[in-house]
Order: structure tokens, then sequence, then C-alpha cells
């Protein structure tokens, strides 16, 4: 039987500087890119103990300096946590010297969340917004572009529905947003794209626009309508299918497993492997999308492997190690991979021909099965 190793994919997080959602998880340090899965995903396992880093990240990269138009949502995303977090807000706003952008952004947050003395203990300055108090986060309503940002800050920091339900009423002529028709047709629009965005990155707004749907009249339910219509139609559907649960099994190389490990909403390309010589690796790997979620996002996808040998033998892998994929999803049809692979080697004792391996795979909450195979042929030097 060839040489069949479970490789973690925590190893290669440490190796690769991008990865995936499923992968590494929303509690690995975030990049300096600010539309990481780190921050988009914060709220499924809100591990505050990143924040500091995040902050630092902020300050080095300057990013806020160099793309004011992400102010917006950067306040939403801090002034949410901060205001979960009061014991741990003036450690992190004095953990380096932030300067620029980052400074006008945590002081707002700040304000926003309530802590608006900390800006004169630790920054020795008071800035005129100080001088009045500031609408409760949960009171803001959206009238104008940066404010959708915000709100999408809000909800990334909390996963609270009621923010994108607050954009989902600028879809309504009817709304009163800033009376300047050009702006608020820019708002409106603004609000059906990013409804539309996030509806494919997050199961909390699919499931609130199908709510919204049931209950809305009129041009909001139409609206509502059509981004449903338009999502559905944009799926990513894998070739084994059972219902809106698919599947792809792969056999590749090792020089490709950094597409595995792409941020979520890049695209992974591939080739699958034919034929292999002996000593060279092979890598095996599952993707899957549309498993059900259960009320708090958790999904719990399982799956077995066999191997058919050339003489039509069999043999369990990765039996006792290979264990279901148990943890909250962000969205049900983003692509998932399990938390590790098979690196496959054939030696000198593996007889040459043709290799099955059969996978099972199965979401537990939505009760349905895959059965995928895929052959390899093991070949002469």
């Amino acid at each position: 039987m060839p040489l069949l190793r479970l490789m973690s994919w925590l190893l290669i997080a440490l190796l690769c500087t991008s990865r995936s959602a499923t992968a590494a998880g929303p509690d690995t340090p975030p990049s300096q890119d600010l539309s990481s899965d780190w921050m988009s995903y914060y709220y499924l396992s809100k591990n505050s103990a990143m924040v500091p880093m995040f902050l630092q990240q902020l300050q080095n990269s300057q990013v806020l300096d160099n793309r004011t138009s992400a102010l917006p949502g950067m306040m939403g995303f801090l002034a949410v946590i901060f205001s979960d977090n009061p014991s741990k807000v003036s450690a992190w706003a004095s953990s380096a010297a932030f300067t620029g952008k980052t400074k006008e952004v945590i002081e707002r947050a700040l304000w926003l969340s309530g802590n608006s003395k900390m800006i004169q203990e630790i920054f020795h300055e008071n800035p005129e917004f100080v001088a009045k108090p500031p609408k409760r986060i949960q009171d803001i309503n959206p009238t104008r572009p940066g404010d959708l940002d915000f709100l999408w800050g809000a909800f990334f920091a909390s996963g609270n529905d009621a923010f994108p339900a607050k954009i989902v009423n600028v879809l309504d002529d009817g709304y009163a947003l800033t009376g300047d028709a050009k702006l608020d047709e820019i708002t409106r629009k603004a609000a059906a794209w990013s409804l539309s965005s996030n509806m494919r990155q997050h199961e909390t707004v699919n499931r609130l626009l199908v709510r919204e749907s049931k209950t809305r009249t009129g041009q909001t339910k139409t609206r509502i309508d059509e981004i449903i219509a338009d999502n559905k139609a944009k799926l990513t559907r894998l070739p084994n299918a059972a219902g809106d649960f698919s599947a792809l099994l792969i056999l590749t190389g090792p020089d490709q497993l950094k597409e595995f490990q792409k941020p979520s909403k890049q695209q992974m390309n591939f080739t699958q492997i034919k034929s292999v010589k002996r000593g060279d690796p092979v890598i095996l790997n599952i993707l899957f999308t549309g498993m059900e979620l259960n009320e708090d996002l958790s999904g719990d996808v399982s799956y077995t492997i066999t191997l058919i040998k050339p003489n039509g033998e069999s043999d369990p892998v990765g039996k006792d190690q290979l264990k279901p994929v148990k943890h909250k999803f962000p969205a049900r049809f983003m692509i998932h991979n399990p938390e590790s692979y098979i690196d496959i080697t054939f030696d000198n004792n593996d007889a040459l021909g043709k290799y099955k391996f059969l996978v099972t795979m199965s979401d537990n909450i939505g009760k349905k099965t895959i059965r995928m195979e895929q052959e390899i042929e093991l070949v002469q030097q």
C-alpha cells in the first residue's frame, strides 16, 4: 500500500501568506490586506486577542491614509468591538503610537463606543466631535454610501443582522435619504450591490434576505427577489451533488497546495493528476459547498476514503485520522475544504497499474450523501 500521510492545514497556513476561511479559521492573525477574512468573519468567534495585532498592522500599513474610503467601515467595526470589550479598550488604544487616519478612526470609535474620555487620556487632544454625544451604534440609519460601509463594519464585528436590515430599507425609493437625487441614487445602488455581495459571503445575510422577501412588499420586495435570483444563478456547484450539497475529489501535486490556501474570495486553479511515478508525492484533497448549517452557523461534514488497488483489494484511508469538519461556517455556498489533506507516495512495493480512490461525503445536518471516485495510474519511472 502506498505511504499516506495526513497533513494539517495549520502547517501550510504558517508557510503561506494567503489562506481560506475554512482552512485557517477566523482566529488566524490578520494580514495587512484589510479586506482579509479575519475582519469579515470576526463575528464567528469574536476572538478579541487578535485586536492589538490588527490595530498595529493598521498603523504600520497606513492603509487608511491611502484608502480613506475604508474609514467608515473600519469605524463601525472598531466601535462595536470597543463596545463589546470595555475592560480592554484602554490597553488597545494605547498599544502603539497611532498617527494619521489610524488615530482618527480609533478616536471616532472610542467616541461612538462611549469611551470619549480616553481620547484625552491617551491622545491628549479633544477633537470637535467629542463636544456632542454620539448616537448609539444601533440607532445609526444609513443616508449615504459611507453609512452603508459603517453598518457592514458593525455587522462584521457583531454578526447582528439588524445592521444589514437597515441597508435593506434603502432599497425602497420611498425611504428618505439626503434629498440629493444623484447621491441618493448612488446610495440605493450601493445598498443593492453590497447586499448581493455579502449574501454570497455570509449565511446570516442570506437568511435575512430570504426572510425579508416574505415580509416586505412593493419595490423593496421586488429588489430583494432580484438579488436572491441573481445570486442563485451565480452559485458555484461542484460536479458531484446531492441537492445544494456538492463536492469535488482532487488528486494534484504539492506545488499546487497554495491554491487551496487562497483567500475565500479568490478562485482556485489546479490540475488533476492522472498518472504518477514511484516516489512522486500526490495530494488528495476535497472541496465542498452547499451544506446545511444550524441556527448558530455550525456545520457537520464527514467523509470516508477507500483505496482500490489494481488487484481489486481495498484499504480504508485515514480511518482513524480524518475527523468530521464540525465548526461554524460563514456561508453555505463558498468553497470549503477539510482541515487536513492526505499526502500520498507510491513506493517500489506498490504494483504498477490503476488505483482508484472512493470517497463518501456526508452533510450530517442536511442528511445528504455524495459518492465520488478518482483514478490515478502508477507508471514506470
